[in-house]
């Protein structure tokens, strides 16, 4: 499988910035070897002090090198600050545009979250290699150029640097692996954590954490896994370190070898103090240029495992293999919906949500769904919707098996208002069309029919964002909110609509004015309602009753009635409490 990730879009208006960042490094590289020479030349002079003036000469150089390589250094940093801010946002957008499900089914699990979490990390890692690549190319061609001095002045001493900087290179790579490792060991309780913290500083959360003063149990809980999590990262850290630390050692060791090989040499008149300082100085920036260059290397070896975790991560989540080959179906619009004996569970979940179902909705058809909580509503809801990842054999639409039809063509003829909408920081207009280029002829139509959807506070034209997150935003109730949910359904005017306890924060007045107008809007479509409120079944042309993930009863709201079940009881239950709430409970003492 090809990565999905690791492609020459990342690289889009970079090929400039990485060219001059190429062409200031060779720069850079020969001023570096300049400055070497300057520097034997200059103590050499001022040790023989033979000619003032050549001593001057030579100083001056030894300032110019200097404060030509902190100009092109400054310049240097300034490109590769853009080179990341570009690349940053390049692999960002790969990701997102990749980031593609077909279904939910897996998306909504703790698993996904943490491999999500692993993934966070390894495009952080990755970002920060494609960055290094400059600095990496500066510090090899470096690394070249010590080793040449360095061979033609001591050739010995190479070998000895190589010998106690290698460890480095192999704990390096060895120390990449057990981060990568840590951060998926320690991936759900980290993100516990994280959600704790959000509640002390979401707004959503306040209400509650001052009406039922939880701040005390919140923070107990958050004391906690923060302990918690900071215990196993002072354990990694003390590991890290404690390894870091043994490796460590063995470079001063072998930096006084060469000092003493060197120090020898200059009291046996071997070679001059200039020359001493001149190799001293190439060591130095040797071991200093190897130094930056050994994470780069356990970066880059870590890259295979890095692409096999993109690459897993995108075939267990976003996979695109279809069960029936390469050939798909598209659909433009639904007039028929077959369901054969559906069941179906959640991931790691071993009770079956759905189980055993039949159903045939066809095109004017209004369904009313109704049960228990828990019944198995909402999610029977999202199989229709086609969001659940379902076998061969059980959803049918348009007589095409849902497995063969191409579910971006299968979305766009549907659409939707669930229990947990979002409320998106938009303008209102584009809250409910989705875009920003809006078509004024079909909105004004549109906001005509259903303007008691839309909150008067706020006008149509209106640029300024929804919510409460953002300057100037405006504020709307929960009430609102749904309303303009239900508009964004509305305004799609797909084949089939689904609407999951849509109506819940709506009053019953507006209710039933919206449902007519629906009715009217949609009398040769498919509407589904998932819903508790009994008073919106007699609108329907078929009422679905479920209890524990089955149909248990199905019919007009006549024959359900007639039938006497579990219908007739949820009726009779919400009928009673009105009853109840009509002859004046009020009238009970200590009841206003």
């Amino acid at each position: 499988m090809r990565s999905k990730l690791f492609n020459i879009k990342i690289f889009e208006n970079t090929f400039a910035s990485f060219i001059i960042v190429a062409v200031l490094t060779i720069i850079s590289t020969f001023l570096v070897s300049q400055y070497i020479t300057n520097t034997q030349k200059l103590f050499d002079t001022f040790i023989n002090a033979t000619n003032y003036n050549n001593s001057l000469y030579v100083l001056g150089l030894f300032a110019s090198v200097r404060i030509a390589q902190i100009l092109l250094k400054q310049f240097q940093t300034y490109i590769e600050a853009k080179l990341q801010i570009v690349l940053s946002s390049n692999i960002q957008s790969v990701f997102f545009n990749n980031l593609n499900p077909k279904t939910i089914t897996h998306i909504e699990t703790p698993q996904f979250q943490n491999d999500l979490n692993t993934i966070r990390y390894g495009i952080n890692n990755f970002t920060q290699l494609l960055l290094s690549i400059i600095s990496a190319f500066q510090n090899a061609i470096l690394i070249f150029i010590y080793f040449s001095i360095l061979i033609s002045q001591k050739w010995y001493l190479l070998l000895l640097l190589i010998s106690y900087n290698l460890p480095k290179l192999f704990h390096e790579i060895k120390l990449t692996q057990f981060r990568m490792q840590y951060v998926e060991n320690t991936s759900d309780t980290s993100r516990q954590r994280e959600m704790y913290s959000e509640f002390f500083t979401r707004s959503e959360a306040q209400k509650e954490i001052l009406i039922f003063s939880m701040k005390d149990y919140l923070f107990k809980k958050w004391s906690e896994l923060t302990h918690l999590v900071n215990g196993l990262e002072l354990e990694h850290k003390r590991k890290d370190i404690a390894s870091s630390t043994l490796v460590s050692m063995v470079g001063p060791i072998g930096f006084m070898s060469v000092q003493w090989i060197l120090l020898t040499d200059v009291f046996n008149k071997s070679i001059s103090v200039g020359e001493y300082m001149s190799i001293l100085t190439t060591i130095g920036m040797l071991e200093g240029s190897f130094i930056s260059l050994v994470p780069f290397i356990g970066k880059l070896k870590n890259l295979k495992d890095m692409k096999f975790k993109f690459d897993t991560f995108f075939k267990k989540y976003l996979s695109e293999t279809p069960l029936y080959g390469d050939y798909m179906e598209n659909i433009t619009s639904l007039n028929l919906i077959e369901i054969k004996k559906l069941s179906f569970k959640y991931p790691f979940n071993e009770n079956y949500s759905l189980n055993n179902i039949d159903l045939n909705i066809k095109s004017g058809d209004v369904v009313v769904i109704v049960g228990d909580n828990g019944s198995g509503k909402s999610t029977f809801a999202k199989t229709i919707l086609g969001l659940h990842e379902i076998q061969p054999g059980h959803i049918f639409f348009n007589n095409i098996d849902i497995n063969r039809i191409e579910r971006s063509s299968l979305y766009s003829c549907m659409s939707m208002v669930t229990q947990d909408y979002i409320k998106y920081p938009f303008p209102l207009l584009e809250n409910i069309t989705l875009n920003s280029e809006v078509n004024k002829k079909i909105d004004s139509e549109f906001i005509t029919r259903f303007n008691y959807l839309l909150p008067k506070e706020v006008e149509e034209t209106s640029n300024s964002l929804l919510g409460i997150d953002y300057q100037g935003s405006k504020q709307l109730s929960g009430g609102q909110w749904q309303r303009i949910a239900i508009a964004r359904a509305l305004y799609k005017n797909s084949s089939v609509l689904v609407l999951d306890e849509a109506t819940s924060a709506m009053d019953p007045e507006t209710e039933s004015r919206l449902i007519n107008d629906i009715l009217e809007m949609r009398k040769k479509k498919i509407t589904i309602i998932v819903t508790h409120r009994l008073n919106i079944v007699p609108y329907a042309s078929k009422i679905i009753v479920m209890q524990n993930g089955k149909i248990v009863e199905h019919g007009t709201h006549t024959e359900l009635i007639n039938t006497k079940g579990k219908y007739f009881n949820m009726v009779s239950s919400q009928t009673n409490l009105m009853e109840e709430i009509d002859n004046g409970y009020r009238h009970v003492p200590g009841v206003i």
